[in-house]
């Protein structure tokens, strides 16, 4: 297993109060394990805090999340960059990025919106829950496939306006399986 450290860069940002640009140092590349709270928590991930005005904001950025054990690359997009997420020169620099960290034969997922990852995070530690959701899909032998069940599982969580935490409950829980009836696959 290859071990790899995180990695920032420097990035250019605008600050959205005052619209002065500034530098400051993002993540481009993060680690899994990690401390889940520290970098992962909704709204904590690239925030920084503007030298001009003092206003705090989330940098809009992917991130890639490096999930040695199971050998993925998690691309995670900001949900503000729906436009750029599919186009070749991402997927280029994606594999070049991984190449260079000797990752190149590691699957990747794309993943819109950091809250949506953090909760696909939280679901897979959550073996009791996914198992009351689906005995199927702690069975599931691709990666990849388990991944995007998460990932429906994470928006239909998102869509009814609760967080990940509320579906300890088996009432919720579910609610959470009537939902997911009506999706092929579950």
């Amino acid at each position: 297993m290859k071990k790899i450290n995180d990695i920032k860069r420097k990035a250019s940002v605008v600050c959205p109060d005052c619209l002065e640009d500034f530098e400051t140092e993002i993540y481009r590349v993060v680690n899994i394990p990690f401390e889940l709270e520290k970098k992962f928590e909704p709204m904590k991930l690239n925030i920084v805090k503007c030298p001009f005005c003092d206003k705090t904001f989330q940098v809009g950025e992917r991130v890639l999340i490096v999930d040695n054990e199971s050998e993925i690359v998690f691309i995670v997009f900001p949900d503000s960059d729906e436009d750029d997420r599919f186009t070749r020169s991402v997927f280029r620099e994606v594999k070049l990025i991984l190449k260079d960290l000797a990752l190149d034969s590691y699957e990747f997922i794309l993943i819109v919106g950091i809250e949506k990852f953090y909760y696909i995070i939280k679901l897979r530690e959550n073996k009791a829950m996914l198992e009351s959701i689906s005995a199927k899909l702690i069975t599931i032998n691709k990666k990849s496939l388990f991944y995007r069940k998460l990932e429906i599982i994470a928006e239909v969580i998102l869509e009814s306006g609760l967080s990940v935490d509320d579906f300890n409950s088996e009432e919720n829980i579910m609610k959470l399986k009537e939902r997911l009836g009506n999706i092929v696959g579950f």
